[in-house]
């Protein structure tokens, strides 16, 4: 098989800054990339010199195991592999077999969907007196054992063992089937000849016929295949192989799903050799059936005892070798690649922990930005080749189909920028067609109990497209998001919760609306500052990338939220009712035409749900215009202006809540919301003269709450807790002009919950009509904005390299080390 050698660029992206500049979390991008067409990526960093040792070093007389597992569960979604038979699983059996035959050395192959079998073997005894390595493969591989070994194929430099997939086979069996091979020095394959067992087999089983050898000079005939009609037995599913079944699975006029392992061994291997088990234990168990038997039977009590017992010292057994597909080698000079590649396939794993750094991922193909967007990406926010490009010439070999091996040539200041565990590298390739690219992703280590704890997330598609033209490079997201039903269900409850808040407070009527603002603030700042310190105290402070920005933010925010609430009620003592609803509940509107006086793109529905509440909000307050007296407040421009004035606060507060919800989390930022809040509010007090008192007083108390204990905690409790706390929440999922238009519906809802408890009249007619069309406009709103796509430049994103110069003056450069895609 040829192999194709070019030079190419490589470019470290800081997924962390993408996602930042996205507006989406780390994890977010990371799993909304993974698809099923994505590939399986592994390596690793090397920081040591690489040295050339002898084949002699490495090959200690051990075979590497191939062992595979399967994606098929139980009836109740167990996996096959982790069914316990006695104290232990079937993998678990199946390992400490190896063990006991001395066979150390496992790569494990293990369904990308099903992370719990990975998670079980780490934990087990097994893992701490072994050498296991993970290879993660999609389930339609691990159904084919040739697709399962060709994924593998840089793994083994040598003869390996493969291991099908739920079987058990006893240490003595393996030790003669290991035995067998080195007598033979050929591949192998084991059969069973004991047809009782062999009719329990699957009707896919792979058959054998053989004709012992009658004399020493004879050879035994053999022939393997699924369709032969006379047989005498079937294949174990136990295989010694060379790293020539690469080749011969490449080959194959039928393709890696035509033919069976043992079937292909039979194709390409003329001194193909099979041993019986002759009775020795073993058993499958990759159906129920097979299981049962296992059970009744009680062939577990047959295997070889092995005694679970604190770890092994790992360095007493024997040295891991080198796996060609785990490390991308690294040369002082392009000259020295194909030297240092072919020493490092043969090298043995000797280097420290702290000199490795591993690599776990995936790769995804990047296509070029269509002309119109890279004319527009290149000119503003284009980066220069020679500024983000990795520093050396990368040299690029390409073997097969969608599968490479990187040399990457890294100086020491720049191996802790780019390293796998902070960056994603973007691998520029040449071809006919032109330029393009892939992505190499590194996996999200996310907690269980984190993922739990989240809110199901809106990302649904993130793509990443790039354009290098005139020696400068460009890239950007594209992100799709769609509203879960989550989302939907906080708005609701968020909406009934603060519109209960109303008809709570209207049985205060003897209190000061400013007064009635304290006792919230200062009630929620007291719940909430416990529920912030406790999150504090499990995930610790929030970072902030830019302190000074979100300081200012913060402030902005808080200055915002008081002067929206303070300029309403100040508003009803100055002019009408209807004029203080009309203009303080006019942020949808100015959210509107602020997003067309930035030139930022707004919806027709978006445009016209906007209007459409804002005039249903502005009917519903004509219905409750009062009859001709002397103690009807006329409407003014003072009271218009400042309930305008407040509407603009609104405005500046839910864009500000948006983005500090994102940065300090919800807890934290709902806690410095309410606190300052209070803290603001205690001057307005004496500032617009209302009559308070530092007491316990049920009218004029700034502690009068305590006679309202049970109202006090409703306030709290639903009003904030659930109504401003899931406004913020929401805020996740939906832009501030849903929120926005939502609060219009608020004197609706509340209007109805104050009917319900007996505090206010039936609404009449224009009310009706009026609240129809807020909720008209509402849904507008929401449905415009249920599905979104936006793009976005992150070429700020790629880290910069470091200086040429830089890199001249350290005589011993870092080596850093990549792996191979398939």
């Amino acid at each position: 098989m040829d192999e194709e050698t070019a030079l190419s660029n490589v470019f470290a992206v800081d997924l962390h800054r993408a996602s930042s500049l996205a507006g989406i979390s780390y994890d977010e991008l990371v799993n909304a990339m993974r698809s099923e067409k994505t590939m399986r990526m592994q390596g690793m960093l090397m920081e040591g010199d690489v040295e050339s040792e002898s084949d002699s070093t490495i090959c200690d007389g051990k075979l590497d195991v191939y062992v595979l597992t399967s994606a098929k569960t139980t009836f109740f979604g167990v996996p096959y592999g982790l069914q316990r038979l006695g104290k232990r699983t079937v993998l678990e059996h199946a390992l400490s077999q190896l063990l006991l035959a001395g066979l150390d050395r496992v790569v494990l192959a293990v369904p990308s969907t099903l992370p719990e079998i990975r998670v079980h073997i780490e934990q087990s005894v097994l893992f701490g007196q072994m050498h296991i390595d993970f290879i993660e493969l999609l389930p339609t591989v691990l159904e084919s054992i040739p697709k399962a070994v060709l994924a593998a194929r840089h793994l083994f430099p040598g003869y390996f063992l493969v291991h099908a997939a739920d079987r058990v086979f006893d240490q003595a069996l393996l030790h003669r089937f290991d035995t067998f091979h080195r007598s033979n020095h050929s591949v192998c394959i084991l059969a069973e000849s004991n047809m009782d067992m062999a009719n329990r087999m699957p009707s896919e089983t792979v058959r054998v016929q053989y004709t012992p050898a009658s004399t020493a000079n004879t050879k035994m005939q053999l022939c393997v295949g699924r369709a032969l009609t006379t047989y005498n037995g079937v294949v174990a599913g136990l295989y010694v192989v060379s790293k020539r079944i690469f080749l011969v699975l490449d080959n194959l006029e039928d393709g890696v799903g035509g033919l069976s392992l043992a079937e292909s061994l039979a194709f390409g291997f003329r001194s193909l050799k099979c041993m019986l088990t002759n009775d020795s234990t073993w058993f499958p168990i990759d159906s129920d059936d097979q299981m049962l038997h296992v059970l009744e039977y009680n062939l577990v009590a047959k295997l070889s005892p092995f005694a679970f017992a604190a770890p092994a010292n790992v360095a007493a057994l024997s040295p891991p070798k080198q796996r060609k597909s785990v490390l991308l080698s690294v040369a002082p000079t392009s000259a020295e690649t194909s030297t240092l590649l072919r020493q490092a396939q043969a090298r043995s794993s000797r280097t420290s922990d702290n000199a490795v750094e591993t690599f776990h991922g995936f790769v995804v193909n990047v296509p070029e930005c269509p002309a119109t967007d890279a004319s527009q990406l290149l000119a503003p926010g284009s980066i220069p080749i020679h500024e983000c490009a990795l520093p050396g010439e990368v040299t690029l070999t390409k073997s097969r189909a969608n599968e490479y091996m990187l040399a990457i040539p890294m100086p020491a200041t720049a191996a802790s920028a780019a390293s796998p565990q902070k960056s994603a590298y973007l691998i520029e390739q040449s071809d006919a067609s032109g330029s393009k690219f892939v992505l190499a992703v590194p996996d999200v280590d996310c907690p269980p109990l984190r993922r739990q704890s989240q809110l199901p997330s809106d990302v649904r598609e993130v793509a990443l497209a790039a354009s290098a033209t005139d020696g400068a490079i460009a890239v950007h997201l594209t992100v799709q998001k769609q509203v879960p039903m989550a989302g939907y269900v906080i708005l609701v409850v968020a909406l009934l919760s603060v519109s209960a808040q109303g008809a709570a407070l209207q049985t205060l009527p003897s209190v000061s609306p400013f007064l009635k603002m304290f006792w919230r603030a200062f009630g929620s700042s007291c719940l909430f500052g416990a529920m912030a310190m406790a999150s504090v105290g499990l995930g610790g402070w929030p970072r902030l990338d830019q302190p000074h920005r979100a300081a200012l933010d913060a402030v902005v925010c808080v200055v915002s939220y008081v002067a929206y609430n303070a300029t309403f009620f100040w508003a009803l003592d100055h002019t009408s009712v209807g004029h203080a609803y009309i203009f303080s509940n006019s942020h949808s509107v100015l959210l509107v035409f602020g997003k067309w006086l930035l030139r930022q793109p707004v919806g027709s529905l978006e445009s016209a749900g906007a209007v459409l509440g804002a005039f249903g909000g502005a009917l519903t307050t004509l219905d409750n215009q009062p009859g001709d007296g002397s103690s009807v407040i006329q409407p003014s421009m003072r009271g218009d202006g400042v309930a305008l004035l407040g509407a603009v606060g609104g405005v500046f507060y839910l864009v500000n809540a948006k983005v500090l919800r994102e940065k300090l989390g919800v807890l934290v930022f709902v806690w410095f919301l309410f606190t300052s809040s209070w803290l603001l509010v205690l001057p307005l007090l004496s500032l617009l003269g209302v009559a308070y008192e530092v007491s316990t007083d049920s009218v004029v108390g700034l502690f009068g709450w305590v006679h309202h204990l049970s109202l006090e905690l409703v306030i709290v409790g639903v009003c904030s807790g659930l109504g401003t706390i899931g406004f913020i929440s929401a805020m996740r999922y939906f832009p501030p002009i849903v929120i926005s238009v939502t609060m219009l519906l608020e004197p609706i809802v509340a209007t109805v919950f104050s009917v319900l408890l007996g505090t206010a009249d039936i609404p009449h007619a224009l009310t009706l009509l009026g609240g129809l069309t807020v909720i008209i406009g509402t849904l507008l709103v929401v449905w415009s904005t249920r599905r979104t796509t936006e793009v976005v430049d992150v070429s700020t994103a790629m880290v910069p390299s470091a200086p040429a110069l830089e890199a001249t003056k350290s005589p011993k450069k870092r080596l850093s080390g990549y792996g191979t895609m398939s």
